[in-house]
């Protein structure tokens, strides 16, 4: 692919973008192809093009470059948005050699992203910065080498080591504080808290409003809240791995109860030969090749999160990789705590509520789950957020954590 580059022209993303030939430099366009005249409309694309890849849009991401590059080929900022378009290619990629191609290209983009960087001193070191931060990103992103944080340290040293950054030219990054931000998630993704708390809290000492302050303290708080957890509770390998997740899913739900709660070893102490987890089930089509095979099987036995029927398969499927909502989660540990007590009324406690008696703002009384949600907020299994359940809210690793050890606490405690 690198050998023949300059001939098919750039490839940014997956698309083919001008050929070099029709490219010349920044504020000169002399092709018919070029959109833009003035470096405002460079900048303003280039933003464009951040923002889209922060919502996933690549090929929007890629098209807003692809306006730029048609223009200027040496334009750095557009370089440092390939990059992260080739991370995000690499991230994706199964085969060997293709990732190892889009990684090498990822570098040489970052490397160009740095290099091409020109204008006065402000708006050169400002494109550098660009290029620095950005690869701290890229080495996140993708961790293809063993050394990527010690790499991440360097962009963010060198990052920091210029003088005269200037926010006319970081309509994205904005200042220094996005540096700080995105070193806090360097360190968050590679485990070390406390480095990750000091980015993050030096992020806020900048002060100001903008999306990297607030970016920053929700990331502290997260972070806080996993430490809690870890803190309270002796965390399993799996434990450990998924407090950090957003998103929790129905495949990771079921090895939590397992692996890191012991739920079988729960149900067989509470209700000894009533439990058979030998016997052998329907197991659904979706689950055959999912990691967690077995302990979704096992939480099957158990009577716990049962298959659903799908019209357009036709068949009853688990949806492993379907996030689980807090409403749901609610209901799972309603679901346990029924069957770990012997006592199936408990779904019906809160049942003849009145709407005037509801102590929740986003959930109505005649919700499927209210129910649940009342039970797991009363036990302390979950929190309200000033009066609101965000019920339909995907519930990360340290709520479900949290949860799920609590619940086990109520159940130990009971007997």
């Amino acid at each position: 692919m690198r050998k023949n580059w300059m001939v098919r022209g750039l490839l940014i993303g997956g698309l083919l973008i001008a050929p070099s030939s029709l490219i010349v430099s920044c504020g000169q366009p002399q092709n018919k192809q070029c959109q833009l005249h003035s470096k405002a409309e460079y900048y303003l694309n280039y933003k464009r093009a951040m923002e889209a890849f922060d919502r996933g849009e690549y090929g929007v991401a890629n098209h807003k470059i692809e306006v730029i590059i048609q223009c200027d080929k040496k334009f750095a900022p557009a370089h440092a948005v390939a990059a992260l378009l080739y991370a995000h290619d690499y991230n994706i990629q199964i085969d060997p050699k293709v990732k190892k191609q889009y990684w090498e290209r990822a570098q040489e983009l970052i490397k160009k992203s740095i290099k091409f960087a020109k204008g006065d001193k402000n708006e050169k070191d400002s494109q550098k910065f660009i290029g620095h931060v950005t690869a701290i990103r890229v080495y996140t992103m993708t961790q293809a080498e063993k050394d990527w944080l010690d790499e991440a340290e360097d962009h963010f040293e060198d990052a920091l080591d210029l003088k005269h950054i200037d926010k006319r030219y970081l309509p994205y990054y904005k200042g220094k504080e996005s540096a700080y931000y995105f070193m806090g998630v360097a360190y968050y993704t590679a485990g070390k808290y406390d480095k990750a708390k000091e980015m993050l809290k030096a992020a806020l000492n900048i002060g100001g409003s903008n999306e990297w302050i607030d970016k920053a303290n929700r990331l502290l708080t997260k972070i806080q809240k996993i430490e809690r957890v870890m803190a309270r509770y002796s965390l399993g390998d799996i434990g450990k791995v998924l407090a950090k997740k957003d998103k929790i899913t129905r495949a990771e739900l079921a090895a939590l109860l397992v692996d890191e709660i012991d739920l079988p070893k729960l149900f067989l102490n509470s209700l000894g030969s009533k439990v058979n987890l030998n016997k052998t089930i329907f197991e659904p089509l979706d689950i055959k090749n999912n990691p967690y095979k077995e302990e979704i099987l096992t939480v099957m036995k158990l009577g716990l999160m049962k298959p659903v029927y799908d019209p357009k398969s036709k068949a009853f499927v688990f949806e492993p990789n379907k996030p689980v909502t807090r409403c749901e989660l609610a209901m799972i540990l309603q679901d346990i705590y029924a069957k770990l007590t012997n006592n199936p009324q408990i779904k019906f406690k809160y049942a003849t509520l009145k709407p005037s008696e509801n102590p929740f703002k986003d959930l109505d009384v005649t919700n499927p789950c209210f129910n649940a949600m009342m039970l797991a907020v009363n036990m302390n299994w979950l929190n309200t957020d000033q009066g609101y359940v965000h019920p339909n809210q995907p519930v990360n690793g340290a709520d479900a954590l949290e949860a799920l050890y609590e619940l086990k606490n109520t159940i130990m405690n009971r007997f």
